[in-house]
């Protein structure tokens, strides 16, 4: 992969560019610009890993698609998982992409687990980094008050597009009270 060039704006508005710069992990809430963002990559020639985590009852069920979807060794542990995340093949022109769907029904289940996963993805991303690959995973949950531990250091932030547009609805709601305080006095 050529690396992101320094000073050129059409390289900071790359979708890979916004969500990398804060982690290897973005969360998503609107199925819509999931779909959106998977598109991008798409057409960037990622590879993207697309998993319905809705249909995982076990840590089991995770590790038998995971290891089918990325033609890995069959993982039964977190350690394993890593080390074999560490082999996966991502194009270096582009990158790979997990992209893990309703996310919250697993982690409801599962939550240190999925601590760990994120953590997994997290590492490696950096890994992967050194030798010019790049690797994230996009996660996509229904309820908008879940929260994840930081995996590798570093907080999991919602996708540029969902961030700035309650950013411009919360400025909205700002100055709609401000004009209503200035209008009592």
């Amino acid at each position: 992969m050529a690396p992101f060039k320094r000073g050129k704006v059409e390289e900071y508005q790359r979708l890979d560019w916004q969500i990398l710069q804060k982690g290897a992990v973005c969360l998503y809430i609107n199925s819509d610009i999931l779909e959106e963002s998977c598109k991008w990559f798409r057409q960037n020639a990622y590879l993207v890993y697309l998993f319905d985590a809705s249909r995982w009852r076990s840590r089991e069920d995770f590790f038998e698609e995971i290891a089918q979807a990325l033609h890995i060794e069959p993982c039964s542990g977190l350690d394993a998982l890593n080390d074999c995340l560490a082999d996966i093949e991502i194009p270096y022109e582009s990158g790979g992409v997990l992209v893990f769907q309703h996310f919250d029904q697993f982690a409801r289940k599962e939550r240190s687990f999925v601590q760990g996963v994120l953590d997994s993805i997290a590492t490696n991303s950096r890994l992967f980094s050194l030798y010019g690959y790049r690797f994230l995973a996009l996660v996509q949950v229904e309820d908008s008050q879940v929260t994840f531990e930081s995996p590798g250091a570093q907080p999991v932030m919602l996708n540029p597009i969902e961030w700035r547009s309650r950013f411009k609805t919360q400025l909205a709601q700002a100055r709609e009270r401000l004009t209503q305080n200035t209008k009592k006095e």
